[in-house]
């Protein structure tokens, strides 16, 4: 088309110049497209390709903006000195033979990448696609030296090298290195196995498998690409292609069988797997029933002392009868239940990391002070650790310390104070208590307390 807008029908000289600028547009855009047709072959990165395209296409419009903007630099072609610019009377510049080598390259890398990508056992004629590359590079050389001859056999240069190009391209399928769809007889006899045929639109049998294909009503023959399933149990297949259709037959009775064996094994895991559950959950009540006997047993030995006691305040506050006395055993026996179920609550409460809230501990003192009759002893307590969480141990210790302490000196003791801070990474525990006399009774108990007295009848003590 621009060959033909420059001698048939523009016949200014600048627009005449502007046309044979144009013939380099698809002279270095074609050898870029190839290019990226061959990469597309084979297994390649998408992100490599869309890398790989901003470079090589970036280059190609280099080149295009540098042909069409001649005039102003004459890096690819020069003219004489005042003459006007025109292909009759030109020389190359500095910047052409980029272009041939961009050319050239392009053709070259497409061809090899072709080779190194096909498949075909039989590699001797691979190379042919070489032979019109070779051409048109020797057509390009002696275009540049101008060889005289040239312009009687070859002088068009866009016929020669749209032919060349395409030849090319032919020899590439004819060599199998662009794989096309003409082998469709020899693809049909060598396929055994399997018993297909393909049909035109007219159901004319154009091939036929190796294994042969039976002969069905034509009434049966699917046409949508749905899957009929045969008497004998067989499956009968199809698929719409472009021109008509293809069919082809499965055996599926392994596949039945095959799907009643997976159903009875279905069926055979479903009925061990309601088994298993019963026996989980029956081993789960199990372990549950022993896990609660084993925390009673526990707390019932570790609170011995106290149940003994509590028992034998239920004894004797029925043979009580002065009121005085029967409010003194009351009081000790709130106290001593409180402690209990305190106690009790806080071995429940804890985790399987033997840990519990800083809230159960809060709750279990400010219930344990509670009970304490206020005419007789005031008690108060202070909680502040960063974690929140308390050891099991320490709170069930800290909690006993008061019950032995009020037990012990129930008369003598009329004040305390429990404080309960975490200090480098560490839960501390200190009480302080007015009491006449040393807690030699509380330090014989405890012989990890510390005791420190502070002021006359003020001690100090200091929980591990």
């Amino acid at each position: 088309m621009i060959r033909t807008l420059k001698y048939s029908v523009f016949y200014d000289i600048v627009l005449m110049r502007w046309c044979w600028y144009l013939y380099y547009v698809p002279f270095i855009l074609i050898p870029g497209l190839s290019f990226s047709t061959a990469r597309f072959f084979g297994k390649v990165g998408e992100e490599k390709i869309r890398t790989q395209d901003k470079f090589f296409w970036g280059t190609a419009i280099v080149l295009i903006g540098l042909v069409l903007t001649n005039d102003l630099h004459q890096l690819i072609f020069t003219f004489p000195a005042g003459k006007p610019f025109s292909d009759a009377d030109n020389s190359y510049g500095i910047l052409f033979p980029l272009i041939m080598f961009w050319i050239g390259g392009c053709m070259l890398l497409t061809i090899f990448i072709l080779i190194r990508r096909c498949r075909i056992p039989e590699r001797k004629m691979l190379y042919l696609p070489l032979v019109p590359v070779g051409c048109i590079f020797l057509w390009c050389i002696l275009n540049m030296i101008r060889a005289p001859f040239l312009k009687v056999f070859a002088g068009d240069m866009t016929a020669f090298i749209c032919l060349f190009t395409a030849i090319t391209f032919e020899c590439c399928v004819q060599c199998g290195l662009i794989q096309t769809n003409v082998r469709y007889p020899e693809l049909f006899d060598r396929c055994t196995g399997i018993s297909m045929e393909l049909i035109n639109k007219e159901n004319k049998i154009c091939y036929v498998s190796g294994d042969g294909f039976p002969d069905f009503p034509e009434e049966i023959l699917p046409t949508t690409g749905q899957t009929v399933y045969l008497k004998n149990g067989n499956k009968l297949n199809s698929m719409p292609v472009n021109g008509g259709y293809v069919y082809w037959t499965e055996d599926s009775a392994r596949l039945h069988q095959l799907k009643k064996e997976l159903l009875e094994v279905q069926e055979e895991l479903y009925e061990r797997n309601k088994l298993l559950h019963a026996e989980y959950k029956k081993e789960s009540e199990r372990k549950r029933i022993e896990e609660k006997n084993r925390l009673y047993d526990l707390m019932q030995f570790q609170t011995a002392d106290q149940m003994q006691k509590l028992s034998m305040y239920m004894k004797q506050i029925g043979n009580v009868k002065n009121a005085e006395e029967y409010e003194s055993l009351m009081e000790n026996i709130i106290v001593t239940g409180t402690y209990l179920k305190r106690r009790n609550n806080l071995v429940l409460t804890a985790d399987e990391n033997g840990k519990i809230p800083e809230l159960e501990i809060y709750l279990a003192l400010k219930e344990f002070c509670s009970s304490i009759p206020s005419n007789r002893l005031q008690g108060q307590f202070y909680i502040h650790t960063q974690t929140s969480w308390l050891p099991l141990w320490k709170a069930v210790k800290y909690l006993d310390v008061l019950e032995y302490m009020i037990s012990c000196y129930e008369r003598k003791l009329s004040w305390f104070f429990i404080r309960i801070v975490e200090r480098e990474n560490q839960v501390r525990a200190t009480i302080s208590i007015r009491i006449p006399e040393k807690p030699e009774q509380l330090l014989k108990k405890y012989p990890d307390i510390y005791a420190e007295q502070e002021e006359e009848g003020e001690w100090f003590l200091r929980l591990q």
